[in-house]
């Protein structure tokens, strides 16, 4: 017999509740003591519709190796008024490990408001990259058009300073 009080019945909500306790414990942990100052690794798109290979199950995708940054050159145009705020900017990145294309200069007007990460075909991933250094917003990381890459120089990347991110 039972001793009294202590039915199985009674025990299942603290073993609940001891569970959810670790689950939310293990959250936290992976959440404060995972994170790291790169982004996570991205997969690339699925194959359109008609066209996709079967993979064998369980099959995982390739993680997308690290971005090696010197491999990529960058040109910074002062699109304010603000004296300086290219070469800041420029400074910056050079210690991420991007290779300056050419010196900071000024874009061709002075009055851009929000700063744009612009890119020539193939350097995306670099593009996103020097956003999120800069904190600049994904919507305003773009192809670049045929006037911002004469100024660019034939830069891989060129970031137009605008007056959101004037102080450096």
């Amino acid at each position: 017999a039972e001793p009294e009080g202590r039915s199985r019945g009674r025990l299942l909500p603290y073993l609940g509740g001891g569970v959810v306790a670790l689950a939310v414990a293990a959250v936290v942990a992976v959440t404060v003591l995972g994170g790291g100052d790169d982004p996570a690794p991205r997969t690339a798109a699925p194959a359109p519709a008609g066209n996709q290979l079967e993979e064998p199950a369980g099959a995982v995708a390739e993680p997308t190796p690290p971005l090696d940054r010197s491999q990529f050159s960058i040109r910074v145009l002062n699109g304010t008024t603000v004296a300086g705020v290219a070469r800041t900017v420029n400074d910056r990145l050079e210690r991420r490990d991007y290779t300056a294309a050419a010196q900071p200069t000024n874009a061709a007007v002075n009055n851009v408001p929000t700063t744009t990460v612009a890119f020539s075909e193939g350097n995306r991933r670099a593009a996103n990259d020097v956003a999120r250094i800069l904190g600049v917003a994904q919507e305003n990381v773009v192809q670049a058009d045929e006037a911002t890459r004469v100024q660019g120089g034939g830069a891989d990347v060129i970031v137009t300073v605008g007056a959101d991110k004037a102080d450096g």
